[in-house]
């Protein structure tokens, strides 16, 4: 029997057991609309594969990760991603927020911006120069920005500071009291517009109404 559920399940702790992942017969049967993180089994290769919504693409989970240290400028830290002497498992964290190249192989290089907890998974071993596809690169979550504001019948304009470092967001606005999502203007500010959104009604929201939001970069 199977059992559908709309939520998240909190086990505080406990354990799953006797469990495996969905098995698929091979690339073609992969599910539609994975979600970030989904995990299954090919069974032509016998790979367990991992979905990464970054990339819109399954990928190959490694059996073993390798942890190499943190990218920064702090002591201890690696100021960039090697491009050179690679292996397929290879785990680097994010620890400063910052552009961390991926492919030294373009002019000019190519570059992920990244936020602090990301991090970076080397898909295959790379003995000469790293190219964008050597690297998974995995968001911390710190790239979605959530909350609230309430409506007072007479504001129209409302200023949301999600700091993901980037124009370039989307953002998607829920009307609480309804339920149903808005469609809603939005702009990046124009003083700080890499980590501001300025959001306007044509019609002010009414009292005490509240609004929630998800902005993603």
């Amino acid at each position: 029997m199977q059992i559908t559920y709309r939520n998240d399940v909190d086990l505080t702790g406990n354990k799953i057991k006797n469990a495996t992942f969905e098995h698929v017969n091979d690339a073609t049967a992969y599910p539609a609309n994975p979600v970030d993180g989904q995990m299954i089994i090919r069974d032509d290769t016998h790979k367990l594969m991992q979905y990464v919504s970054a990339e819109s693409e399954w990928v190959e989970v490694s059996s073993q990760t390798t942890y190499k240290g943190y990218l920064g400028t702090g002591a201890g830290q690696t100021a960039d991603l090697p491009s050179t002497g690679i292996k397929a498992g290879d785990m680097w964290y994010v620890a400063e927020a910052g552009e961390y190249t991926i492919d030294a192989t373009t002019t000019p290089a190519t570059v992920q911006m990244c936020q602090v907890g990301d991090q970076f998974r080397a898909r295959k071993d790379v003995k000469t120069t790293a190219q964008a596809d050597s690297w998974t690169y995995i968001p911390s979550g710190n790239d979605i920005k959530t909350g609230t504001f309430t409506g007072d019948g007479t504001t129209t304009s409302f200023d949301i500071v999600h700091n993901l470092n980037s124009p370039d967001v989307s953002a998607t606005f829920k009307n609480q009291s309804t339920g149903e999502i808005e469609m809603v203007y939005y702009k990046p500010d124009t003083t700080t517009p890499n980590n501001k959104i300025n959001v306007v009604f044509n019609v002010a929201p009414e009292n005490s109404v509240i609004y929630s939001y998800t902005v993603r970069k």
